[in-house]
């Protein structure tokens, strides 16, 4: 609490945004940890106006803005470059140029000028902080590109496929993983890897390619033969378990959810991964910053963070085999019992929480002003709910629950 407290604060008024969309900025300042974003009701609190443009009247409303609210910095946002000097927040929207924009914008600059493009056509290929946001192609909103159709942000379950993380050769190396003792995988008589349990280390007996291959084969034979100390060999293993771990989830994965994970359970990571030692994941920083703050379900976190579902459920495999996830069984009214995720303990998890979330719905029904608590169950062991969080009406909101 106290470092919120002795953060800076920076209060931010929308205009022209709905309030979905406002609830998504209200999420991403929640994701900054340097300065405490926050959402202002009125001019009086506002230390920066944010204007979007690009509904009915919105140039009328930029003149308004300027002419009614003259000493508050404003930042114009449009999928079209503005004909003047201005700090200009280009649409799609992203968490990586919004608080350079927000900033920039506190400190008097303008983050794009006229000049700049104004022989060289309408420019979409030529954005404001395009080269800081280039590896990131997702959004906060879903304004679409001028020549796209918006995008459907429902979860496309129908379109979710399972695999078992605990087969072929990334379940083979889990369970090396596990031993005391150094051991080599071998496939057709010939060994494609070595573990080195004593200091933790991988010795690639193949390239990549040959291993993304049987990553990819499920029917694979995979022999596991205990080697001895082989210092020849050892000097030379130098990728890392958890490295090797999340690559081959990443290439068994394709898209598809690990058939141990329930895709409707609220998960969140222990901690970061390690990004820059990693296989490349596209928004893996954002899903890591989102996943970190909160337990959220996958199809709310498709919704919030708009991802691609390739990249979201390699992801979540990466990060489910090097042990980050942690899966949360939840009632809406805030109460959490957070276990890691295992085999055998997803039914009940999930018995836990339906049951929990609809005893909170039938309560908030009677009464949303009032603090209510769980009906009693005949566990002891159950812990009564606590009024609902800020984040979570949030979501509740977004979903329409």
């Amino acid at each position: 609490m106290n470092s919120v407290s002795n953060m800076p604060s920076v209060k931010v008024m929308l205009l022209g945004v709905d309030a979905r969309k406002s609830a998504i900025f209200s999420m991403a300042f929640k994701m900054h940890s340097a300065t405490n974003y926050q959402l202002a009701e009125s001019n009086t609190q506002a230390d920066v106006l944010v204007v979007d443009v690009d509904g009915m009247g919105g140039e009328e409303l930029w003149e308004k803005a300027c002419a009614q609210y003259a000493g508050i910095p404003k930042v114009y946002s449009s999928i079209m470059e503005p004909k003047f000097d201005v700090a200009y927040l280009p649409k799609p929207i992203k968490i990586e140029t919004l608080f350079p924009v927000l900033r920039a914008a506190l400190s008097g600059l303008v983050t794009f000028k006229a000049t700049e493009g104004g022989e060289q056509g309408s420019g979409r290929d030529r954005l404001s902080f395009k080269q800081q946001a280039k590896d990131y192609k997702n959004t906060l909103s879903d304004e679409p590109v001028a020549t796209m159709a918006p995008r459907d942000v429902r979860f496309p379950v129908e379109q979710l496929q399972l695999f078992d993380a605990h087969q072929g050769l990334l379940g083979t190396l889990r369970q090396a993983a596990k031993q005391a003792e150094n051991v080599a995988l071998i496939v057709e008589n010939k060994p494609i890897l070595m573990y080195f349990a004593d200091i933790e280390r991988v010795l690639l007996a193949v390239a990549p390619s040959r291993l993304e291959q049987i990553c990819q084969d499920a029917n694979i034979v995979i022999q596991v033969k205990k080697i001895g100390d082989h210092p020849e060999w050892k000097q030379h293993a130098k990728a890392q378990m958890d490295s090797c771990l999340w690559q081959f989830a990443i290439w068994t994965s394709q898209g598809r959810l690990p058939n141990d994970l329930n895709v409707n359970q609220p998960i969140s990571l222990h901690s970061w991964p390690n990004i820059t030692r990693l296989a490349y994941i596209p928004d893996a920083m954002r899903l890591s910053a989102f996943l970190t703050k909160s337990p959220v379900s996958l199809p709310m976190t498709y919704k919030m963070i708009r991802v691609e579902l390739t990249d979201l459920l390699n992801f979540i495999s990466a990060c489910h085999v090097t042990n980050l996830i942690r899966m949360t069984s939840a009632t809406s009214a805030g109460v959490t019992a957070s276990a890691t995720v295992g085999l055998g303990s997803q039914g009940q998890q999930q018995t836990v929480h339906t049951t929990a979330n609809h005893s909170a719905s039938q309560q908030v029904s009677e009464n949303e002003n009032q603090v209510t608590q769980a009906a009693p169950v005949a566990s002891p062991a159950r812990p009564k709910q606590q009024p609902s969080s800020m984040l979570q009406r949030l979501l509740k909101k977004l979903t329409g629950k």
